[in-house]
């Protein structure tokens, strides 16, 4: 497995998602009677957690790996042809077990590949971000407050 860098459960894996956290057991809280949750991925101050826990649940999560982050600069020549640079190796490759993405700051568009961003965006020079996130989701036990991976045997 690729060394993860956030998690995020899977539930909440969109388009837009919630800030990651450094691992599983790191969105847990307590709610105020006690009880162990998720928290949610938009927290509303003075309002317990929607997805409660029970000892034994199983919940998936999605690690996030970034790869690169700099700049993409689109230019055309005189013949309308599409050429791009980038301020980083633009060799990058999601390690196995995950899928590409890339994110474009300034657009707030993601794409499966640099060559798709590439295409899709205007001339000049645009800010983006090279990551991946796990595929497929991995398994976590909630038990005695924290998570713990479900390990499969092969």
């Amino acid at each position: 497995m690729t060394e993860p860098t956030e998690w995020l459960p899977s539930a909440y894996q969109d388009e837009v998602v919630p800030h990651t956290r450094e691992s599983p057991t790191a969105w847990l809280v307590q709610t105020a009677s006690g009880a162990w949750a998720i928290e949610d991925g938009e927290p509303v101050q003075g309002t317990d957690p929607t997805w409660v826990l029970v000892e034994g649940e199983v919940v998936e999560f999605d690690y996030r790996v970034d790869l690169a982050s700099g700049e993409i600069t689109i230019t055309l020549d005189e013949g309308g042809e599409r050429h791009w640079t980038t301020t980083f190796d633009a060799n990058v490759a999601a390690p196995p077990g995950t899928s590409l993405t890339v994110w474009g700051y300034s657009e707030i568009e993601m794409w499966p590949s640099l060559q798709e961003a590439a295409f899709d965006l205007d001339e000049g020079t645009h800010k983006i971000a090279v990551y991946a996130w796990s595929y497929p989701s991995i398994k976590f036990r909630f038990t005695e407050g924290r998570f713990e991976r479900v390990r499969v045997d092969a």
